[in-house]
């Protein structure tokens, strides 16, 4: 009692004490074996792989699971859209009325080489690429036929592409350039598919004829026909007259053509085309000609 008061003792710890007791706890640590403190080590490691070992084996499992549900759910996907690209010739509604018949089937069960067979009988058609696009689509990428010139067999009109294939004649093939007539063709070729192609070797040079031509803006706009029935004489005519333009197939159509042109400014602008039964240009910087 002090003051009146009780004053209440309070304990504390000897900082001495305390001091011996944090030694001898770190003095029992200390004297762990090696082995001991290796075995800890070791239990921690093990621990540590066996659950990252859990986790990948479950990750792996989430995925066989999912890629399962996917092939099922793909199995049992139906076509349901057809997407085509690359067709200007043929029309997209009558390539959708080929394939009518699929619509509805499983997408799983539809061939692609199918489908590429089915359209490549469409002689406008070169090639095709079908590929799948899932949930329910079909894409098609049509690689049509250029028509290089056009060619009257048996009294009709046909259209041939570079490769000489002999196609059906249809207007809008020709209404955005002239082609010219290729005339002259005696040997056609039926192949497997029931398709026609020209097989004159001559036929190659005129398609480069053609292909020069048509960087020329004067002498395209002159020449309408190309004849390929005679060998090493290929020649031309223009649409006014009968006049024979001799090219031959040795190549160097541009350089002819130059040479045709400064003739043409130079001598029939002056005389008049009739004036010549042909005019031969297959030799080196000389014009041949024969007047009438």
């Amino acid at each position: 009692m002090k003051n009146g008061h009780q004053t209440q003792a309070q304990y504390r710890p000897d900082q001495d004490y305390l001091n011996d007791w944090d030694e001898s706890l770190n003095k029992v640590d200390e004297e762990k074996k090696p082995s001991e403190l290796k075995k800890d080590q070791s239990s921690g490691r093990k621990k540590s792989v066996a659950s990252r070992l859990w986790v990948i084996i479950l990750s792996v499992v989430i995925l066989i699971l999912f890629y399962a549900l996917a092939q099922n759910w793909k199995k049992q996907a139906s076509l349901r859209n057809i997407t085509i690209t690359g067709n200007h010739v043929v029309k997209r509604d009558a390539l959708i009325n080929q394939l009518k018949p699929l619509i509805g089937n499983r997408l799983h069960n539809i061939s692609l080489a199918d489908i590429e067979t089915r359209l490549l009988k469409n002689g406008y058609i070169k090639q095709v690429i079908a590929t799948k696009e899932f949930p329910d689509g079909i894409r098609l990428q049509i690689n049509e036929r250029k028509p290089v010139a056009v060619t009257i067999l048996n009294q009709k009109v046909y259209v041939i592409d570079h490769e000489g294939m002999v196609l059906d004649y249809r207007p809008e093939t020709v209404s955005k350039r002239r082609l010219p007539v290729i005339s002259g063709v005696a040997k056609i070729k039926t192949l497997e598919n029931g398709f026609k192609q020209i097989q004159q070797n001559q036929f190659q040079a005129a398609v480069s004829l053609i292909e020069e031509l048509d960087r020329s803006e004067l002498a395209g706009n002159l020449i309408g026909e190309i004849n390929i029935a005679e060998p090493n004489r290929l020649y031309a005519r223009t649409s006014e007259g009968k006049t024979k333009l001799i090219f031959g197939d040795e190549g160097r159509y541009e350089e002819l053509i130059e040479k045709f042109e400064a003739f043409w400014v130079k001598e029939v602008v002056k005389k008049g085309l009739k004036r010549f039964a042909y005019i031969d240009l297959r030799f080196k910087d000389k014009v041949f000609v024969k007047e009438i």
